[in-house]
């Protein structure tokens, strides 16, 4: 089943814009594309409640690490592919849970400094 991207957010930083949508996945960050941010660490059982639909998983995965982490949309695609190779779980996060300005804010930081390689939010 395809989860197509349901929440936009974007970033301006001069001439460059990027896209963004926000998302639960149990994919280790080494799968993780060149600006992929990971906002969040935890177990998959905290983080399930924050997708569109609610994750469905059987208790012995619930201690898995998992991440709230946001795909910017020219490199979604490949996400899901590789994902779902490796088997993870990646689906979109409820947009209502997020506060879209925060968001936008820490993603700016985030993409000047190009040092960093994770965000906690």
């Amino acid at each position: 089943m395809r989860f197509a991207p349901k929440h936009n957010i974007t970033v301006e930083i001069g001439d460059e814009l990027r896209v963004y949508s926000a998302h639960i996945t149990t994919a280790d960050p080494a799968f993780d594309g060149p600006s992929t941010v990971t906002l969040y660490t935890s177990t998959l059982t905290d983080l399930s409640g924050y997708a569109v639909d609610p994750i469905v998983h059987d208790v012995a995965i619930g201690t898995s690490p998992a991440r709230i982490v946001l795909i910017e949309s020219r490199e979604y695609d490949w996400h899901e592919k590789t994902y779902r190779e490796e088997r993870c779980i990646f689906r979109p996060a409820d947009p209502g849970l997020f506060n879209l300005s925060e968001l936008q804010t820490v993603l700016w930081r985030r993409l000047r400094a190009p040092a960093a390689t994770e965000v906690y939010a």
